[in-house]
């Protein structure tokens, strides 16, 4: 995506936004799937618009060659057009399409990378295999959570930023989470709210494997007996392990050790430590596995060279149709 088109609340208009009362018709999709119209000759790219719609917009950001704006009604509907799934969307920053029809999206998202390749580089594809698709929901095995204390009230907030803010998003649930995380949110208010040195609590990291998972509290300052018995219950809660992080990165175990791990194909087993990246959509993962194996077409007498490799998530599944494997990476923990 070119810099100059990225969304960023650090840029504020420099002069008072014109009110916008007729409609535009939205010509094409941009780099990130914005809806692109034109308005009194300059590019406008606008949030939550899909191609063909005709809708209301407020303007939010003025640049110099094109401004940013959100939809504010949509007068023509665009058949791709769904109801998000999650109550929260429009105002958490955490998805942006939700409003487009998930079967449409991998199309569209392919027909934008094939665009910017012949734009950007003249290569036009012999062959265009079908796009790797996703549920919709209950997909995400790892995210961070936010967590933060009101000033004014003391109550306390987890979920994620806003769209387009630093600032914390109050949620209760997150349909794109895997099931096994639908009691995340409320387990943590319930064993955080009233707990004393909540403050100092900043986000937690939550990543899941095939059978078990990794909860780590990041703090600021030194966790009690309370704060560290708070955490193990919430950890319990959901079947994973408890972790806390402190402000010069070390990281402990806190409830009884277990085996964090996950399948990237059926014969493959990988063990990962909180932090640790993984791909956040296990089924999507083990689909693209498959399909590099087969774009590779592998022999034995051939050498894999695995460039950022990772946990070996890519290449430890191909090892075994290799002469052999080199897998690359750096990393100061290690």
């Amino acid at each position: 995506m070119p810099a100059k088109h990225r969304r960023s609340s650090q840029h504020k208009p420099t002069q008072t936004l014109p009110s916008i009362d007729s409609p535009v018709e939205i010509l094409r999709y941009s780099d990130e799937c914005r809806g692109i119209a034109t308005l009194k000759g300059k590019t406008v790219f606008v949030r939550n618009a899909l191609l063909g719609e005709t809708v209301h917009l407020r303007l939010e950001i003025a640049h110099k060659r094109f401004d940013e704006a959100d939809t504010t009604d949509v007068v023509h509907k665009s058949e791709d057009r769904v109801e998000p799934v999650c109550r929260h969307y429009g105002q958490c920053g955490g998805c942006d399409l939700q409003h487009l029809n998930p079967t449409k999206a991998p199309v569209i998202k392919q027909e934008l990378v094939l665009g910017m390749l012949k734009r950007t580089a003249q290569v036009t594809p012999e062959q265009i295999d079908p796009p790797i698709n996703s549920a919709p929901t209950g997909y995400r095995r790892s995210a961070r959570i936010g967590i933060n204390q009101r000033q004014r009230d003391g109550e306390l907030l987890t979920g994620f930023r806003r769209r387009q803010s630093a600032k914390l998003l109050n949620i209760d649930t997150c349909p794109v989470l895997d099931i096994r995380l639908d009691q995340l949110f409320n387990s943590l208010h319930e064993q955080l709210a009233g707990l004393d040195g909540v403050k100092h609590i900043t986000e937690v990291q939550v990543t899941l494997g095939d059978e078990s998972g990794s909860l780590k509290f990041r703090v600021t300052k030194p966790t009690t007996a309370a704060m560290k018995q708070a955490f193990i219950e919430v950890a319990e809660r959901l079947k994973l392990t408890a972790w806390v992080e402190d402000s010069s990165g070390q990281i402990s175990l806190l409830s009884n050790s277990s085996d964090l791990s996950f399948r990237p194909d059926s014969s493959t087993l990988l063990s990962f430590k909180p932090g640790d990246f993984l791909q956040v959509n296990a089924d999507v993962n083990r689909q693209m596995i498959a399909r590099a194996k087969e774009w590779l077409d592998p022999h034995k007498d051939e050498t894999l060279l695995d460039l950022f490799c990772g946990l070996g998530n890519f290449s430890l599944p191909l090892a075994k149709h290799y002469h052999q494997v080199i897998g690359v990476e750096g990393s100061a923990e290690w």
